[in-house]
Parts: structure tokens; C-alpha cells; sequence
């Protein structure tokens, strides 16, 4: 385990194992020089080695980056001057620290400590590996990368092999918890164990940040999958406290096999072509588009991802020549059987055909593209009901969906109003749904934001109750003024079990209890209108009464608001 404590000597004598503690020098250097930062003052250290032959090497081996580097002092040391190979390390000093005559002889010993520790490394064949091997983790560079791909090519091996294109999920976390510092050990750690999960004919390279690439025997591949799969570190925490850490990878897989070689290809354009499978796979990992973290690609897998492409390539052009059509379904009064209300609903028009939402809702949550669609359709929503009024149609109270992504949004309030203000409709005829998991999600912020809404008169719905992990005590805290229940409550047989009933009956009787609606969704038979009406459901919403109609449907129904009850309840009874 790394010794992260204060360095307390001047002999140096704990530094010799601090250096052996990694197997790469300028790592085993930067640890050390982290270890003496408080008691010199060092801000920043370099180590640059180079030989007539060969290319000089430099690295910043450390940087304390919370440090002010506009008043500093700078000591330099060079060694191995008439030995061919010359290796110079260059400290930057905070210059408030004031070193002492005896304190700089002390930093000069501990420079001599770390040169005498990379003299005795194989520094030459580092040097000589410049530009396909990483100085600082002792792996593939992308150059070496490619250039082992290739040689596996041209000796017709590829068929053996599988491409791995790995991501570490939310790295981001482990530097917000934990700090770059450790962070920076934590990727050393992953690295390493990477190195030991792989056979010696296989070979990786880190790509920056948390991506990495491997190429891999195949028959070693399903223990690699199985090693990465469960994965964790040690890391220690701001407080001091070394913690126990799980990771996660995102990744892609493809065969080489089915990568055509000729040696008329280039390097460059063979890992283009040999990546860009594996990366498609990872992207569809990365993307939530598979329930898996670790996705091999077909066919099937490209097409997805070429999909989502063509969506996200036409979704501006078509909000702009208004492909994007808003449905209004219909929400009954389950004892009056009257239109009391409805929800809008978007349908994309394309090719003469509809898109469902289920096509490309998940792909505007996931790109953001959601928030604008989301306005668009409020708009059109305020546009119409303006419309009604002006027409002498008497227009119900329409819910309209945003996306949990708007509670990162500060002004989402003040912007829903200016879209009312400037229609010019009273707020009483609209209801903004969230989602269960935007109230789970962002607790704090969705009540701020329902008070503010309910503040100008807009109404608040919480849309597919049951669907995420929310509690009845959660209604309680939430001031909203509408429950739905999501369709996964009703069977689509009719048949409702008596541990679903018992559910249902108490949700609507807390409902109740707290003065909020509650609206029942995927109602489609007559037993589903029975059962919920016996429970004193309010509303109901579904193909029993209505699909989700077109704007010149949905307006013939707001002209004739009741449905007729003596057709539905022979419906029932038969």
C-alpha cells in the first residue's frame, strides 16, 4: 500500500522504498517528491533525461496545481554529464518558504537520491521507445498501439484476436471524492491491474483521460470480461480515511476477423478501421442504450448507433419545419365519464409516417435536445387553447411533460411563464408533469419548483407513480396537485391480483387524504374501469376511451366532452 504520511527525515532512508513502489521511475519519482513537498516547499518538479542518440525526455513528474506559481525560486541539478546520458531535475520553489543553506544542501541530497534511483533504471531503452511507449506508465502510446496492430495484421493473427475500446464509468467521481492527487493513483492502480489480467501476447494502451484499448487473445477473453466486471481499489479519502472503491467499465468488443487487411493500408488507417467497431459497441454501452455495461458488436448494435446518428442529424431541421406534431389524449372523469382534461403528447412526422415517442424521447434525453422539444410543444399547447377560446371552444386543462432535466435549470419557472404571458392564456389551463424520478432524483430542487409554479396558478403532476422507488411518505413532502399511476398498475388482461389492489387502493386513498388528484393511466378494458372506480379513482386515461388524438380530432371531442355512459357500462357489464 502506498505510504501517503508527512515525510519526516533528512536521511532519506523511507524515500528508497517509496521509489520501489511503482515499477515506472516517474511515477516512483513524483510519489517521492509529493512526500517532500511541505518540507521544501516544492511546487513542481521535472526530470528531463536525454543522450546524444536520442531525443531528450521530459516530464513533469509533479505539480501541486493549488499552488501560486507567480512567486517562486527555481533550483536546478544535473547529473551524468561525462556518462553519455544526461539527466537534469529542475524544482520550482515556493519562494515564502525561505530554504535555508542547510535546507537547499537537504533538497540537493534528496536530487541526488532520485538520480541515483533512475541511473540504476533502464533509462535507455526509454529513451529509445520515446514516442511508443508511455514514459510515466510504461504502456503502449497510440503509436506503439498501432504499430503492434499492424505487425498482428501482417502476420495473419488477427483472426485470433478481439478489440476492446474500455471506458472507466464516472472516473469524475473518484477525483471529486477523493482529489486529483489520488485519482492520479487510482488510474496508476487500474493501469497495473489492467497489465495482470492480460496473457503476454496481448497489449493495451491508455488513451488519455479514463479510456483505454486493448487487443486481446480471444481465448483469454471471457476471464478478462469476468476481471473487469468486478474491479476495486483502494483510495483515500480527503479526510485521511482509506476507502474501498468499485468500478465500473464501459465496454466494446469486436472481432478483428472481421477487419479486411492488405499491406497497402496504412497504420493510421487499420486502427481507424479496427477501432471504429469497438467504438460503436462502447458507445452504445456509455449511451444506456443496452441493459449491460459491456456490449459486443453485430450488426444489430451498428444499426442502433447509426440510428440514434440519423436522428440527432435531422432533430434541428425538423423542430424548425415543424415535424414535431403535438397529439392531445383525452382524460376522463370516472363518474361523469365527461373530458375533464388532457395530456399532449409528441409525435414526429416523417416520411408521411409518425414516429413514435419511444423512438426518439430517450435520444433527446440523453443529448438534451429534450428541454427545447419540451418548450416547443408548450408553446404550440398555449397557441391552440388561445386558439379554442378565441373560436368559442371552452378548451380543458392540458398536462404538458418536461423532462427531469429541466430542474438543473434555475429559471425554468420564470421561462414556462413567459411562454403563458406571451400566448396570452390563463395559467389555469395548463399542468406541468415531471416524472417520478426527476422528484426522487432532485428532491430539493422539484419542490422549489412546484411551489413557484403553483405560485402563478400552473398546476403540478407527478407522471408514472410506481415506475422509480419513491415512497408514499415522498407525496406527503411534494405539494403536487396530481398523481398519475402508471399503466405497469393494470394488467392488460384485466386481471389484478389482490397484492396490486391493495397497492393501488391505498396510493388513491392517500391520494385523497392529501387533496391530489389521482389519474390512472393505461386504462384499456372495461374490468380496468370497474376496478378503478370501485377504488374511487378520479381519472382515467387510455385506448377504453381514447388514443392520443390529432389536433382536429382532439377538437370535434372538446365540442362533445362526454362520453356516452350507457355504452360503457354495457361495455362493463358484458
Amino acid at each position: 500500500m502506498l505510504n501517503t504520511s508527512p515525510l519526516q527525515i533528512t536521511d532519506f532512508s523511507e524515500i528508497i522504498d517509496i521509489l520501489f513502489e511503482s515499477e515506472n521511475i516517474f511515477q516512483s519519482a513524483g510519489t517521492a517528491f509529493s512526500k517532500a513537498s511541505d518540507m521544501f516547499g516544492i511546487i513542481q518538479a521535472d526530470i528531463s533525461i536525454s543522450s546524444p542518440a536520442h531525443k531528450t525526455i521530459k516530464e513533469t513528474v509533479f505539480a501541486n496545481e493549488k499552488a501560486d506559481f507567480t512567486d517562486i525560486s527555481v533550483q536546478k541539478f544535473v547529473y551524468g554529464k561525462n556518462e553519455g546520458i544526461t539527466v537534469c531535475i529542475e524544482v520550482k520553489l515556493d519562494k515564502s518558504k525561505n530554504l535555508s543553506e542547510t535546507e537547499l544542501r537537504n533538497l540537493s541530497a534528496f536530487s541526488k537520491v532520485i538520480y541515483t534511483f533512475v541511473s540504476k533504471s533502464k533509462y535507455e531503452s526509454i529513451i529509445e521507445n520515446a514516442g511508443t511507449v508511455d514514459v510515466r506508465t510504461g504502456i503502449l502510446t497510440i503509436d506503439g498501439f498501432k504499430r503492434k496492430l499492424y505487425c498482428l495484421f501482417k502476420e495473419n493473427k488477427k483472426d485470433n484476436y478481439a478489440l476492446v475500446f474500455m471506458n472507466v464509468k464516472d472516473f469524475k467521481i473518484v477525483n471529486r471524492k477523493y482529489g486529483h492527487d489520488q485519482g492520479n493513483r487510482v488510474m496508476s492502480i487500474i493501469i497495473r491491474k489492467i497489465k495482470t489480467f492480460l496473457d503476454s501476447d496481448s497489449f493495451f494502451a491508455h488513451l488519455g483521460g479514463d479510456n483505454f484499448l486493448v487487443c486481446i487473445n480471444k481465448n483469454y477473453l471471457a476471464i478478462f470480461i469476468k476481471m473487469i466486471s468486478k474491479f476495486s481499489v483502494n483510495a483515500v479519502s480527503k479526510n485521511g480515511l482509506e476507502e474501498e472503491y468499485d468500478l465500473t467499465f464501459h465496454a466494446g468488443i469486436a472481432n478483428l476477423s472481421e477487419i479486411k487487411f492488405d499491406e497497402t493500408i496504412s497504420p493510421e488507417q487499420l486502427m481507424s478501421q479496427s477501432i471504429e467497431n469497438a467504438n460503436i459497441a462502447m458507445t452504445m454501452s456509455k449511451r444506456n442504450l443496452s441493459s449491460s455495461t459491456i456490449v459486443y458488436y453485430d450488426e444489430k448494435v451498428r444499426h442502433m448507433i447509426m440510428y440514434e446518428k440519423e436522428i440527432e442529424a435531422n432533430m434541428y431541421k425538423a423542430l424548425e419545419n415543424g415535424e414535431f406534431i403535438v397529439c392531445y389524449q383525452p382524460k376522463v372523469n370516472l363518474n361523469t365519464y365527461e373530458m375533464t382534461g388532457a395530456e399532449a403528447l409528441v409525435r414526429w412526422k416523417r416520411g408521411g409516417k409518425l414516429i413514435p415517442p419511444m423512438s426518439f424521447i430517450p435520444i433527446f434525453e440523453k443529448n438534451g435536445f429534450v428541454c427545447q422539444l419540451d418548450f416547443y410543444v408548450l408553446d404550440v399547447v398555449c397557441k391552440k387553447i388561445k386558439s379554442w377560446i378565441e373560436h368559442d371552444i371552452e378548451p380543458v386543462k392540458i398536462s404538458v411533460n418536461f423532462s427531469k432535466l429541466h430542474t438543473d435549470n434555475p429559471h425554468i419557472v420564470d421561462d414556462i411563464t413567459d411562454v403563458v404571458v406571451k400566448n396570452g392564456i390563463l395559467p389555469k389551463y395548463l399542468e406541468i408533469e415531471f416524472t417520478e424520478t426527476s422528484y426522487t432524483d432532485n428532491s430539493v430542487q422539484i419542490r422549489d419548483i412546484i411551489m413557484k409554479l403553483k405560485d402563478v396558478g400552473i398546476m403540478v403532476s407527478m407522471d408514472d407513480f410506481g415506475t422509480g422507488y419513491s415512497s408514499l411518505n415522498m407525496l406527503k413532502e411534494m405539494p403536487i396537485d396530481v398523481l398519475k399511476l402508471d399503466k405497469s398498475f393494470l394488467n392488460a388482461d384485466g386481471n389484478i391480483s389482490k397484492r396490486e389492489e391493495i397497492i393501488i387502493k391505498n396510493v388513491i386513498r392517500m391520494a385523497k387524504e392529501l387533496d391530489i388528484e389521482v389519474v390512472s393511466e393505461g386504462v384499456e378494458t372495461p374490468e380496468h374501469v370497474k376496478f378503478l372506480q370501485n377504488l374511487n379513482c378520479d381519472m382515467a386515461q387510455g385506448y377504453f376511451f381514447d388514443k392520443p388524438l390529432l389536433e382536429n380530432d382532439y377538437e370535434s371531442r372538446l365540442k362533445h366532452t362526454f362520453y356516452d355512459a350507457q355504452a360503457h357500462e354495457t361495455d362493463i357489464k358484458n
